[in-house]
């Protein structure tokens, strides 16, 4: 037991705390591994969570923005079952998640929860545990335009200008770059004009 007596003039406030310890049968253990902190929309997420148990757990994936449960979308199972066989012969068992790009909000901090209890139990018993992970889901630049001109002309003697003026981004992506291509139709690969630079326009 705990206890803290805040003294005043006149007056002595106590409260305690009763500290109960878990049982030396809970022995359920979730981490995740990634260190990722933000993650463009477009780009595919993955992080690697890792379960320790003495016994066969249930272990779910979840997600959350402001405190808020949102579904979304895997590559990977988001629920799965692992026997006490499974976990006694790999006392680390790996769980992966993996989310395809353009899946989550651009701009949005995204909560990833792993949690663990034991088979049968249900998901609040003295056995479950959990980790979590916020990633940032960043958004492109924005408030630009692209514009060609001229809008119109004839092919190997018309000189065509390329412009994408006034993208801006968050302070740590910067600097933007640019890259710029062209196809000749919509079944046709892309031809570059430009790999990535910092420069907003480009001459064919």
């Amino acid at each position: 037991e705990i206890s803290a007596c805040l003294v005043g003039s006149e007056m002595c406030i106590r409260d305690s705390t009763t500290i109960v310890p878990l049982p030396s049968s809970v022995t359920t253990e979730v981490t995740i591994s990634s260190t990722i902190q933000k993650v463009n929309f477009d780009e595919k997420l993955e992080m690697v969570g890792t379960l320790t148990a003495t016994y066969g757990l249930t272990a779910t994936w979840s997600a959350s923005i402001d405190g808020t449960p949102t579904a979304f979308e895997a590559l990977t199972a988001k629920t799965s079952t692992f026997s006490v066989d499974e976990l006694t012969f790999n006392p680390f068992i790996e769980y992966p998640l993996a989310v395809d790009r353009n899946i989550l909000s651009p701009g949005s901090l995204v909560t990833f929860r792993l949690s663990a209890d034991r088979i049968g139990q249900s998901g609040s018993s003295i056995y479950a545990s959990f980790s979590e992970l916020s990633v940032l889901i960043n958004a492109p630049p924005s408030s630009g335009s692209f514009s060609v001109t001229p809008t119109s002309g004839e092919a190997l003697t018309s000189v065509f200008q390329l412009l994408a003026p006034s993208w801006s981004d968050e302070v740590e992506d910067l600097p933007l770059l640019y890259s710029f291509s062209y196809r000749i139709s919509s079944l046709s690969p892309a031809l570059q004009l430009q790999s990535r630079k910092g420069v907003t326009t480009v001459s064919t």
